[in-house]
């Protein structure tokens, strides 16, 4: 300041001097800050706001444009305005009178469009230097699109429940350690889902099944790829029932985080499936035993073989039909003869069945496995087994007797043969014994015709040279019917008086008719 001398003017001057670069620096600082926190203010998505306890807006960020409103002209302007129920304000007072503050507190607000926007709001009271609060401070986040997407969320969450709710598998999640952590129904064996949250899937495994099952589920987590595998017992369930286990891994970034099961019970396709196999089993020895009969049959037809040949060559026909045919070996005795497969050997485990013929016994049939096998119907065989042993037994039967039966007709056969032969011996000898003296009868009556001058003598002669010659022929006709009964008869044609025929005739009856 100027300093002035007796006639009033300023002669000098004192000041003081004060170094006031701290304080520069201060408001510097401070410039900057206010000018950071506007920038942050201003760029700030979510909306911050402050009011008095009454709901008058003193200050809002420019973000709440995003509602549609202008930041400027909302300052003075009460909250109320924007609640569509003004319990929701309400409510919210409460809250923070009794907590003075909200954390994530849900609320419905109308943007300036008049659209009900979801809210989330962080916010708290401000108290001044006594402690008694004077306003109200938050910040408002705008959640409709998150709320949307909950939404979907929860309804496609009860969809997919409802879905396996209602679904016959049992759907289940894992973590990476196998733990469940999400489980649509029990376990076979547990009485409640409570029972196997958080348990390891391993524990329900069975010991024989476990390694396979744990690999296949460790592949998912490595490759990311499904799978599926079948089992044999899941649980601690008294009865093993197969199941199919198909596996799909849940990814989150690209990382598989865990993976769901779909565990279906296939017990009933299982048990289906050995069953048709079973039946094709019991189908193909069918089959054999069947190809048993056709080829005994078969070897009967032959006639040029004997009973022995017909045997033995039924031997390995008869093994075939058997379930365990290279285990197993063939006898068959026929009155104190045996037939035998080569590799025969006796053991304990024999079917055995008789040989008849008019019901008397005069054979078997035995069938034995020279290894053990498993327990069946009649020990290690099968009731069809014995069905076919006894129909081969009777086939057999039926093919000796036929051979017995074709042998007596051979024999009587030639027996007939050898009589007609006798016969044809016999008639042949007789004959040329009776025509040597019928030839002389008929010489001598023909001489003595040449003598004999009386008419009477001469018609005597003539009715015993007529009667000799169709005795002659009578003989010529037995020959005859022994030429025909061997297939050595000729016909021969000559020429016939029918008179002198029948004055033959005449003469040969003339006498019997006069007596």
């Amino acid at each position: 300041s100027g300093i002035k001398n007796e006639l009033g003017e300023i002669s000098h001057y004192v000041g003081i001097q004060e170094d006031i670069s701290e304080r520069k620096l201060t408001q510097e600082s401070l410039l900057r800050s206010e000018k950071q926190y506007r920038n942050i203010f201003e760029s700030f998505q979510d909306v911050f706001y402050r009011t008095d306890l009454n709901g008058k807006i003193k200050i809002v960020s420019p973000s709440i444009k995003s509602f549609g409103y202008d930041p400027e002209k909302l300052i003075g302007v009460n909250v109320k305005d924007f609640y569509p129920d003004p319990k929701d304000r309400t409510s919210l007072m409460d809250i923070l009178s009794k907590h003075g503050k909200v954390k994530d507190y849900e609320l419905s607000l109308t943007a300036n469009s008049g659209m009900i926007i979801q809210s989330s709001l962080n916010a708290k009271l401000i108290f001044d230097e006594n402690g008694v609060p004077f306003e109200i401070e938050g910040v408002l986040r705008d959640i409709s699109e998150r709320k949307i997407a909950e939404d979907k969320l929860i309804r496609n969450e009860e969809k997919y429940r409802s879905l396996s709710d209602i679904s016959p598998d049992i759907i289940t999640i894992l973590d990476r350690d196998l733990n469940i952590t999400f489980i649509n129904h029990a376990l076979p064996g547990t009485l409640s889902i409570e029972q196997v949250m958080g348990v390891n899937f391993a524990v329900f495994l069975q010991t024989k099944n476990r390694e396979e099952g744990l690999l296949a589920l460790k592949q998912v987590f490595k490759t990311g790829k499904e799978t599926h595998f079948e089992i044999e017992g899941i649980g601690p369930q008294p009865e093993m029932h197969w199941f199919v286990i198909r596996c799909g891994p849940v990814k989150q970034n690209g990382e598989v985080v865990a993976i769901t099961l779909f565990i279906s019970n296939i017990h009933e396709r299982k048990q289906m499936e050995l069953e048709i196999r079973q039946k094709t089993i019991d189908l193909g020895e069918r089959v054999k035993e069947l190809n048993s009969l056709y080829e005994i049959s078969k070897r009967a037809e032959n006639t040029q073989v004997s009973i022995d040949e017909i045997l033995n060559s039924c031997l390995e026909v008869i093994r075939s039909g058997w379930m365990y045919s290279d285990d197993a070996c063939v006898r068959i005795t026929y009155r104190n003869r045996s037939f035998k497969t080569t590799n025969f050997s006796d053991s304990k485990w024999c079917m055995e069945s008789k040989i008849l013929i008019n019901e008397q016994q005069v054979g078997k049939l035995e069938v034995y496995y020279i290894v053990e096998k498993p327990e069946a119907d009649e020990g290690p065989f099968f009731h069809e087994e014995r069905l076919l042993i006894d129909n081969i037994s009777a086939r057999l039967s039926k093919i000796i007797e036929n051979a017995q039966i074709k042998k007596e007709l051979i024999k009587a056969k030639e027996d007939a043969e050898a009589g007609n032969r006798a016969k044809s011996s016999f008639l042949a000898n007789m004959s040329h014994e009776i025509r040597t003296q019928m030839n002389a009868i008929l010489g001598f009556t023909e001489l003595l015709s040449e003598q004999v001058e009386d008419n009477k003598q001469q018609e005597y002669l003539s009715v015993v040279s007529s009667s000799g010659k169709s005795l002659l022929r009578i003989i010529n006709d037995i020959l005859d019917l022994s030429k025909i009964e061997a297939g050595m008869m000729d016909i021969q044609y000559h020429t016939v008086n029918p008179h002198q025929l029948f004055k033959e005739i005449k003469q040969m009856f003339s006498w019997k008719s006069k007596e």
